[in-house]
């Protein structure tokens, strides 16, 4: 019988993140934790092995040495995450290995492990282009790695095609790839041009010349040897997506009920937006009505810039409703999304992370329009950059959403909490605060945000249908972006583009999950206080929690009635 308590626990904590951040040290670096600025991960066979081995052996220690009844109640919370997180990372590693199915996998961490470095000052620059130079030179031997397991995957799959690499995957990272190849072409050197130290400049300027090839080769690799062999299926499978949400979301709710409440708030959705739609213009149809309110959106010149403006406006208002507290360090910057990242994100948020000593910005990204792109398929973007959907984005990514989240992130108390994050919290948040902001009168009774407002809430509801019925093989990539188009009222490319994620990011149903979940728990709550329930009450309460499963903090937060 385990008797191990809080002190016992809190020894293998430390002990397990060590580990872990070995393991992931651009992880370590996005949270602040710079002692693994200097690193870049080892993806070979035998340290993917290494770590399955150590994950084991931990979650047969902490059942051994952990007694939960001898905890305090959040420590309790805090190893029934850790437990859940080890389940999780080791379906990753051995049963879905993203690592030897998905080019994008390294992409991700080549880029990221070096911009986060180049664009925070989080020490003297000299140091920092010692890590980023140390990086750089590791890069080619990390995208060796992803060519290495990607051919045996490959050939592996003559035998077994369903577990094969998905063409998908390959055409997605080959805009990621070629994003990469442009940052490390311009970011990096941009960062040498003050440099004094002509041996130090030339000594990165190889650094970044051997990545820069080794993603040259990675393109080629990709175009050449891989994109035509490529047959696998990206679905997951029932079985293998039921159990990444439970150890992701500790969301046990059967896939079918799930579906079945995703149906019925997507017809209560639409039924509602139809209400609405018949007030603002009788004669028109719901899909008109929001194509031309689309058309009032900026242009591209000017996309970047009417995000700050907005930004402001809705700031002032969480603040004057005295929706929730915002905490120092409120410090945020939009700007143009990472080319590297571009192919699959519309907008989104890069806080610094919750261990960062000294302040740091936060980076509200809005990916801009590719000049690249055809005529219509630039408008169309635009178009769901429209003024009505820009205050849903900016409730969702900045005020009171994902930026005040991670505000309130650096002041819990559970390290747990601070290093793991569940997608029913996090995006789970960010999409309640849509509807939230606007229920407490943003906008007065503006019929045409709230219609957007639901139109964001639509194709939510959309991606849990959509990614949840993809990854059970129930529709194809065309069929799920004709879903969006038809049910949703999606634009064909921003539907495409969609789609495209939910095949490396199986779990978006958390956005309407987390905040469904989000929602009747604050209910319970008003129930419990009676008179005495304060909406900010509520939401300060919440975020101060860190970003545990939403099922997990329930009854954290009843219990402190």
């Amino acid at each position: 019988m385990p008797t191990g308590g809080r002190a016992t626990f809190e020894r293998l904590v430390e002990e397990f993140l060590s580990g872990y951040f070995a393991f992931n040290p651009t992880h370590a670096t996005a949270l602040g934790l710079h002692e693994y600025d200097d690193r870049l991960e080892d993806r070979s066979a035998e340290a993917i092995a290494a770590e399955i081995r150590r994950l084991e052996v931990f979650r047969e220690r902490l059942d051994r040495e952990v007694a939960p009844e001898a905890l305090p109640r959040e420590a309790r919370l805090d190893l029934a995450i850790l437990r859940s997180e080890i389940e999780a990372q080791l379906l990753h590693l051995r049963e879905i290995r993203w690592w030897a199915r998905d080019p994008s996998y390294f992409s991700d961490l080549a880029s990221w492990s070096v911009y986060s470095l180049l664009v925070r000052p989080t020490a003297p620059l000299p140091k920092r282009l010692d890590a980023i130079e140390r990086r750089l030179r590791a890069v080619p031997r990390l995208l060796a790695q992803a060519r290495e397991h990607l051919a045996r995957t490959v050939e592996e799959s003559r035998e077994t095609p369903s577990l094969g690499l998905p063409k998908i995957f390959v055409q997605i990272a080959q805009h990621e790839f070629e994003g990469a190849r442009e940052f490390f072409a311009t970011a990096v050197p941009s960062a040498l041009a003050g440099l004094a130290d002509p041996e130090r400049a030339r000594s990165l300027e190889e650094a970044q010349a051997d990545a820069l090839h080794a993603c040259a080769d990675m393109c080629r690799f990709l175009a050449e040897e891989l994109l035509e062999r490529a047959s696998g299926e990206f679905a997951l499978g029932a079985e293998t997506f039921a159990r990444l949400l439970a150890a992701e979301e500790q969301v046990t709710t059967p896939l079918e009920q799930i579906l079945e409440r995703g149906w019925r708030e997507l017809r209560a959705t639409q039924h509602h937006m139809r209400e609405i739609a018949h007030r603002i213009a009788p004669t028109r149809s719901l899909p008109d009505l929001l194509h031309d309110l689309s058309e009032e959106h900026p242009t591209a010149e000017d996309l970047i810039p009417s995000y700050r403006r907005r930004c402001e406006e809705v700031r002032r208002f969480v603040l004057e409703r005295d929706l929730v507290t915002l905490p120092e360090g409120d410090w945020l910057e939009v700007t143009e999304t990472p080319p590297f990242s571009r192919s699959l994100i519309f907008a989104a948020l890069d806080p610094p992370g919750p261990f960062e000593s000294q302040a740091q910005p936060t980076f509200f990204y809005v990916t801009p329009v590719d000049p690249a792109q055809p005529a219509e398929h630039q408008n169309a973007y635009l178009r769901a950059h429209n003024a009505y959907a820009q205050i849903a984005t900016i409730i969702h990514e900045a005020y009171p959403g994902h930026h005040v989240q991670s505000l309130h992130l650096k002041r819990c108390p559970s390290i747990v909490r601070r290093v793991f994050a569940a997608g029913t919290f996090v995006e789970g948040w960010a999409h309640y605060c849509e509807q939230m902001v606007l229920d407490e009168g943003f906008g007065g009774e503006d019929a045409k945000l709230r219609l957007f407002q639901l139109y964001e809430a639509l194709w939510r509801i959309g991606r849990l249908i959509v990614a949840t019925r993809m990854h059970l093989g129930e529709l194809s990539l065309s069929e799920a972006i004709d879903f969006l188009v038809r049910e949703c009222y999606q634009e064909p490319e921003n539907a495409r583009r969609e789609v495209w994620r939910y095949t490396r990011d199986p779990l978006v149903l958390v956005y309407s999950w987390g905040k469904w979940q989000i929602q009747a728990l604050r209910e319970e709550y008003r129930r419990a206080r009676g008179d005495a329930f304060s909406l900010k009450d509520f939401h300060d309460r919440v975020l101060g929690q860190g970003e545990p499963p939403v099922s997990a903090l329930r009854s954290i937060i009843l219990d402190s009635v």
